[in-house]
């Protein structure tokens, strides 16, 4: 049998465990947010949850992770090339880039 958290099935979960707490510290806050609510966005148990992250302080730290791998892309997608174009220049594009309204994303949503 294979330990428990090693499966491609597993690491899909996490990654849609980590979503939804993303979305939950956001709303509630690290004290705000119980794991039970953020399993429950996903559609797991909490002992599920607690198979994926040992405690609330590991998912807290792989929703960091995340951010900040996500921020870093941002980041690096749109910084100046060397010489000081950026991105969107060397794209020949006049337009600003257009951010998606909050009310059109999707996200889990984080039980109240």
């Amino acid at each position: 049998m294979p330990t428990a958290g090693t499966s491609a099935k597993s690491d899909e979960r996490r990654r849609e465990v980590v979503t939804a707490a993303i979305s939950c510290f956001a709303q509630k806050g690290f004290y705000g947010t119980t794991t039970h609510e953020v399993a429950q966005s996903v559609g797991i148990s909490q002992p599920y949850l607690y198979r994926l992250y040992p405690n609330k302080q590991a998912l807290f730290a792989s929703a960091i992770d995340r951010v900040s791998i996500l921020m870093t892309e941002a980041l690096n997608t749109y910084s100046p090339a060397p010489g000081g174009a950026g991105l969107l220049r060397n794209q020949h594009s006049t337009r600003r880039a257009t951010p998606t309204p909050r009310s059109s994303r999707t996200r889990p949503s984080c039980a109240s």
